[in-house]
């Protein structure tokens, strides 16, 4: 009887780690999406979104880079109409340039962009998030650096 009890006590403690463990991978699977969509402050339903990590040095301190590439259920296109067209101005090139031991885009000639800088008043681009839009694949990829 010991036995069944430590049996069922140990089947019960599995399956709520299972729980936690799956509810925790369901958040960071779409606390990507979600940051993407305040940053650049987009009325684009999350689950219209996915989002694919392609590098990531984030450490606890909250300190890194990342890159996502952001694809679309949908033709998304109208959404970024609004931001700049490309080609990338100086400031946008330069911020690329100093994070591309990290990441790199590939070429894009058809599309636009637009950078954000969180950063707390008076500092230089400290934190910053830049999205470059595809228009040609529907793709937009996602950069954001936090020091």
């Amino acid at each position: 009887m010991k036995k069944i009890k430590n049996f069922l006590l140990l089947l019960l403690c599995v399956g709520c780690i299972g729980i936690v463990g799956g509810a925790y991978i369901l958040k960071s699977a779409t606390r990507a999406e979600t940051l993407f969509l305040k940053t650049f402050n987009l009325d684009i339903e999350v689950k219209k979104i996915r989002a694919e990590e392609k590098y990531n040095s984030y450490g606890f301190h909250g300190d890194g880079v990342a890159m996502y590439t952001i694809t679309f259920s949908n033709d998304c296109s109208e959404f970024f109409k609004t931001w700049n067209p490309l080609p990338m101005a100086s400031n946008a090139k330069e911020f690329l340039e100093s994070v591309k031991t990290y990441v790199e885009l590939p070429e894009i000639t058809t599309g636009s962009w637009k950078m954000v800088d969180r950063s707390p008043i008076g500092e230089n681009l400290s934190n910053v998030s830049l999205c470059v839009y595809n228009k040609d694949m529907n793709i937009a990829y996602f950069i954001t650096l936090d020091t």
